[in-house]
């Protein structure tokens, strides 16, 4: 589990809130391929397929960042592990 800093209580794990960004991001592209079958049906105008597209594309890129975030402070926290157990153990 990790750790909250400032708090001390256990949150998602790193893999749990990765596992989370990815279902999320797969999410936002099966939505994008739900509104190309319907435009192609002509179920829904262009306008909408692209209003939909441009929504999706936006979430797509921010869940991508914060995904890109997490990765980075797990690489930070994987660092910092070792020195904080080598000085708790000195």
């Amino acid at each position: 589990m990790r750790w909250s800093v400032c708090s001390g209580i256990s949150t998602k794990s790193v893999g749990e809130e990765r596992k989370d960004y990815i279902r999320d991001i797969n999410a936002q592209t099966n939505r994008i391929d739900t509104a190309r079958e319907l435009l192609l049906n002509s179920d829904i105008e262009a306008t909408d397929y692209r209003v939909i597209k441009d929504q999706c594309n936006e979430k797509t890129t921010r869940l991508e960042a914060r995904l890109s975030d997490l990765d980075a402070e797990n690489h930070t926290i994987l660092d910092i592990k070792p020195r904080a157990e080598e000085a708790m153990n000195s």
